[in-house]
Order: structure tokens, then sequence, then C-alpha cells
């Protein structure tokens, strides 16, 4: 499973539909929660690294940074010319000097602004460039989003966690409200996608042998997990 018309094939015989009658859920619906999955996953996780270089232009502060089709979740690190220049807000300097976004130079500060829509971050520089330097964004990023047509296209996620999408798609489906509803279902299928976020975030946290990370714990008394949950019956495909 690596595509998104694989995962289209077990989700609807799964849902006891198909993807052409679409009797219960609609590939618009299918397309959301995949998106969804793709969205939580990257944000627990942060397992998708994003690096975006352009230059400054003289007299501009703000810059997008957003490379089509991986949107940044969070911005962690910014070099100018392969120096590294701390983070900062704008309301500080708001509250320290007045005439701040005047000042010019080469910038040894940013800040981060909201979203100027859904895939793009707004990146404020101080000092404001007075001159081309070479700008340099690490962020952790958020998967190519899944489109209803793009069917041969690959999920930007770990071929082991590619389940995972499946999982979050079968809970929220059984969670919804049609003759498909199974309340005991839908817990155990979100059971195993939050099992997967757990693998998926201690895999990417140990990416770099200097991080170290200890995901739980190992006590010695007995600890129920997901497999105790599992229902009496799942319907099958």
């Amino acid at each position: 499973m690596e595509t998104w018309q694989d995962i289209k094939d077990f989700f609807f015989p799964a849902m006891q539909d198909t993807e052409t009658s679409q009797t219960f859920f609609t590939t618009t619906q299918a397309v959301n929660w995949a998106n969804g999955a793709l969205w939580e996953m990257a944000q627990h996780a942060e397992y998708l690294d994003v690096i975006q270089e352009q230059n400054t232009v003289d007299g501009t502060s703000a810059y997008s940074v957003g490379p089509a089709g991986e949107f940044p979740y969070a911005i962690w690190r910014v070099e100018i010319d392969d120096e590294a220049i701390r983070p900062t807000t704008a309301d500080a300097f708001r509250r320290s000097d007045r005439t701040w976004e005047s000042n010019s130079g080469k910038p040894r500060f940013y800040y981060t602004d909201l979203f100027t829509n859904a895939s793009t971050y707004r990146l404020g520089l101080y000092w404001e460039p007075n001159g081309v330097y070479e700008l340099r964004t690490y962020s952790y990023g958020v998967p190519a989003q899944v489109a209803e047509d793009a069917d041969t296209d690959k999920l930007q996620v770990p071929q082991w966690a590619i389940y995972g999408v499946l999982w979050y798609m079968l809970s929220e489906a059984y969670s919804a409200e049609t003759r498909r509803q199974n309340p005991e279902t839908a817990g155990f299928y979100r059971r195993l996608y939050d099992d997967m976020l757990d693998r998926l975030r201690a895999r990417s946290n140990n990416r770099l042998s200097e991080k170290t990370w200890v995901v739980g714990s190992s006590p010695s008394h007995f600890i129920d997990n997901f497999w105790h949950d599992l229902p009496d019956t799942i319907p099958e495909p």
C-alpha cells in the first residue's frame, strides 16, 4: 500500500461500499479524512523536514515560507548567509521601540506571523534587509495533500505507517451517523491509529544519534492495551 488508490481499495470495501456507488461515503469525505490524518501525523510526529532557500530583497522584511506540496507546520531554525539568527516576536519590538520597523541592516532576528493562507507562513526579518542575503529556513512540514483525481500519487508517509491513514479514515467513518455506525469498531481503529502515532513519533525523534527519547515506560505491572478493546465483531468487507 503506497498510493491513494491503494487506500481507497481498502476503505470502501471495509465499509461495504464501493467508490462507484458511494452508498455511505463520498470520495470527497474520504479525501478530507485522509488529509486530516496526514496533518495530525505531521503535527504529532514532526517526521517531515523541509528546507527552503531564497534570497532577501533590499527593503523587504516579510517573506513567504511554504514550498508547494510541503506546508510548514513549525519553523525551528532560520539562517542568514549560513549564520543562525534568533527567534523573537514583533510584539517584543513594539514594546521597546516604536520605530523598530524602520531599522535596516543585516537581519539578526526573525519572527513568524499568522498564515496568509492555508499553506504559507509569513516570516519577518529584523533588521529589514539592506541588501541581498541568503535566507535559509528549516521547518517541520505537512505532507502533500491527497486529491480526488490523484489516484496514482504516493502518500508522503513512511510506508510502514501508511496504514495509519486508513485506520484514521475507518475510525471517522464508523463514527459517522450512517447505517455503518459502530462506536466499538470506531474506537478500536482509533486505538490502532494512536499506537501508530506514538511509534512514528518515537522513530522520528530518534533519527539523530544525539537525540535520546523515552516514549512511555516499562512497568512491571500489567497495563491494558488496545488489543483488549477489540470489539466482539468487526464486519467483514
